[in-house]
């Protein structure tokens, strides 16, 4: 928001420093010194206009009444970030636009829709600013300006009058009486730009500085609360993450589990199998020798040894029973049966004499081991 010059108190200082913390105490002491205003009832601002001489800071002090802005910020309109003070941004303004001398002092006449003001700017240094509200006596607080401008006999001589307005105010029927009354040369100057851009580089700032820090700690506790709820947002989104992970994991290891039943129970249901066909091929094989060892008896027995009989135990023994009267005869059989392809050994292990009809004749026994 822009501010109109009549509604604040300017004044034009120098002050003995060019360090800003101390300037801004200086500012302070010297406005609560020279402003008829309770000191709790005044906003200050200022702006630094250069050093012009050494050691010494001009500036530009600019006093509202508390009361004043706070009209402003508490009216129907919405609070604003910035009051600027209309003075400095058509000082800025003029200065942009090269309308100021470099050399001479220029009387800057502002018409505006509601109110005026008086600003005399030596060599591109605002000296001097008062402001009115709009009225027939339009030339006469002209005068008054100049008069008051005047009093100070240090003040330079004006050289040059520039009347600036904007493109909502007409002073075509003013125009004549206002280069009427002056006798040095006037210059009008119609700006179409509005003086509230942004980069024009003022200072002044007439937002009460608890407002300021009010506004900070609402724009702090929104930010926390933006973080807040970011942080809250990033923390589901983390912890939805995992519980989607953790989820989808316990899903992979639900149908890993039932792949592994399936396979364990395909697995058992193979060793069953391959027992059985180990246990088939088993039979199998020991059939083929038992069947071997029969087939093959008739081969091996001798007239003088009479077999009784043949016993398998269905692992890997065949038993031989038999009676014989010579011994001898006995073991020279048992060692053609350990000869054989179908036994890796075999012994006598059980021999019983008897007499029949008065022969002595010997039972025995022979256990053969089955080849691998």
């Amino acid at each position: 928001m822009i501010i109109p010059r009549y509604l604040v108190i300017v004044r034009f200082l120098d002050v003995p420093s060019l360090d800003d913390a101390e300037i801004r105490k200086m500012i302070r002491f010297q406005a609560a010194k020279d402003i008829p205003y309770p000191e709790n009832n005044m906003v200050i601002s200022y702006r630094n206009l250069g050093s012009y001489m050494d050691g010494l800071s001009s500036i530009m002090l600019v006093v509202a009444k508390r009361d004043t802005i706070k009209g402003i910020v508490d009216g129907p309109e919405q609070s604003p970030e910035a009051i600027r003070l209309h003075s400095e941004l058509l000082y800025l303004h003029l200065i942009e636009k090269a309308i100021l001398s470099n050399d001479k002092v220029d009387l800057i006449v502002h018409i505006g829709k509601e109110a005026s003001e008086i600003m005399i700017v030596d060599k591109k240094r605002p000296i001097f600013s008062r402001g009115f509200k709009n009225s027939k006596r339009f030339l006469d607080e002209i005068d008054h300006s100049i008069l008051s401008y005047q009093r100070n006999k240090g003040n330079p001589m004006i050289d040059n009058v520039v009347v600036s307005y904007p493109p909502n105010v007409d002073i075509k029927d003013a125009r004549p009486h206002i280069q009427k009354h002056f006798t040095i040369p006037v210059n009008f100057y119609e700006y179409s730009e509005g003086l509230g851009k942004t980069n024009l580089p003022s200072q002044i700032n007439l937002v009460p500085e608890d407002v300021i820090q009010k506004k900070a700690r609402g724009l702090r506790r929104k930010e926390l609360l933006v973080t807040g709820l970011l942080a809250g947002f990033i923390a589901l989104l983390i912890v939805s993450f995992f519980l989607f992970k953790a989820h989808q994991k316990n899903q992979i290891l639900s149908i890993l589990s039932g792949k592994a039943i399936e396979i364990q129970s395909d697995g058992q249901r193979l060793e069953y199998l391959s027992k059985k066909i180990d246990s088939v091929k088993d039979h199998e094989k020991k059939g083929r020798i038992i069947g071997g060892i029969l087939e093959n008896f008739n081969n091996l027995k001798n007239p003088d040894i009479l077999l009784s009989r043949l016993s398998y135990d269905g692992k890997n023994t065949v038993v031989y029973k038999g009676h014989s009267e010579n011994m001898q005869t006995v073991f020279s059989f048992t060692r053609r049966l350990e000869q054989s392809k179908f036994f890796r050994e075999a012994e006598v292990k059980h021999v019983t004499k008897k007499k029949i009809k008065n022969k002595e004749f010997s039972d025995f026994s022979i256990h053969c081991k089955i080849s691998d």
